[in-house]
């Protein structure tokens, strides 16, 4: 479990990592999962108000899933225009458009208490 702090989101991708690198994946994937987990992570963090909870499994796909005690459902942004990023005085909001480009598959499921997002990575044929 990791508590409701930002300083979760470099725990979760030190996990990730560990886990990723111990199952012998390429490091190129091992550094595109623990973005994502960290941008999960983050959102949880800053939307859900809660500790979080991650599980990592790296068979027959990698997957990752960040469960936290928010029932409510990710909501992902329109990407910003040029125009409308340059005007942005907040940073964030881009967190899901991230896990949308990078991960092969990814949703969030309720819980009985709160809700899971995950994401997969296809593994690289050779």
């Amino acid at each position: 479990m990791l508590p409701n702090d930002p300083e979760s989101a470099g725990r979760a991708r030190e996990t990730t990592r560990l886990a990723l690198r111990a199952a012998g994946l390429p490091d190129d994937h091992v550094e595109r999962a623990a973005l994502l987990v960290s941008e999960l992570v983050t959102n949880a963090v800053v939307h859900a108000a809660s500790d979080v909870r991650i599980r990592v499994s790296a068979r027959p796909v990698t997957r990752v899933e960040v469960e936290d005690d928010n029932p409510r459902l990710p909501d992902p942004q329109p990407p910003l225009s040029p125009s409308t990023a340059m005007d942005a005085l907040e940073p964030g909001g881009l967190g899901l458009t991230i896990v949308e480009g990078l991960a092969s598959r990814w949703g969030a499921d309720r819980r009985s208490q709160g809700k899971v997002v995950w994401f997969e990575l296809d593994h690289e044929r050779a």
